[in-house]
């Protein structure tokens, strides 16, 4: 009840081709112009660092660019229609941290060109070995009843976010494993 939208930065909706779809897109600036494959949808006033567009959904690119009041682009994004989800990424925040930090292993399931796949869900299992461990576990997801410190967890829309604690020097590991998807590897060096 606390959002104000209940937006989702994402233009992959299977099943959704043809219906109409609104789009919110948030911005500084004067206007912004909102283009479907390349093609001008409508270009609209900011009001209250906002405008609404409809127009029919297929998979493709959505791009929001942003215009200031000397109608100089201050602003842009881009988002693309992702494909099924063949791989699970894992993409830890730091490449390198200290002995006895915490940091965050962000994970999602993503198609043959590494976009995200938001409508793919999956039960995601993750071993770290080496100088570090797993503390937790988790998703966005508001309705679960999977446990945190398990070293599996379900994603949601697509992500998943693991908490681990470096403990001495040398390299963490971190793998994670999904049924049908490719594994996820990466390391995260640790220094004194």
């Amino acid at each position: 009840n606390w959002r104000m939208t209940d937006s989702v930065a994402s233009w992959t909706w299977p099943g959704c081709e043809g219906r109409s779809a609104e789009i919110e897109v948030f911005s500084p600036g004067t206007k912004v112009a909102l283009h479907n494959d390349g093609q001008l949808v409508a270009c609209k006033p900011l009001e209250n660092c906002k405008a609404v567009f409809c127009t029919p959904y297929h998979p493709g690119t959505l791009t929001a660019i942003a215009y200031g009041a000397d109608g100089a682009e201050c602003g842009r994004t881009v988002l693309q229609t992702a494909g099924t989800a063949t791989q699970v990424v894992v993409a830890p925040e730091e490449s390198a941290v200290r002995a006895g930090d915490i940091f965050y292993v962000p994970m999602y399931l993503a198609d043959a060109k590494g976009a995200l796949s938001p409508a793919k869900e999956a039960s995601v299992t993750v071993e770290v070995e080496g100088a570090g461990r797993l503390l937790a576990l988790g998703s966005a997801r508001p309705d679960t009843t999977e446990s945190y410190q398990a070293h599996q967890f379900t994603t949601y829309r697509g992500r998943l976010l693991a908490v681990v604690l470096s403990e001495k020097t040398g390299k963490v590991q971190i793998k994670a494993n999904a049924d049908g998807l490719a594994q996820g590897a990466a390391q995260v060096q640790v220094d004194e």
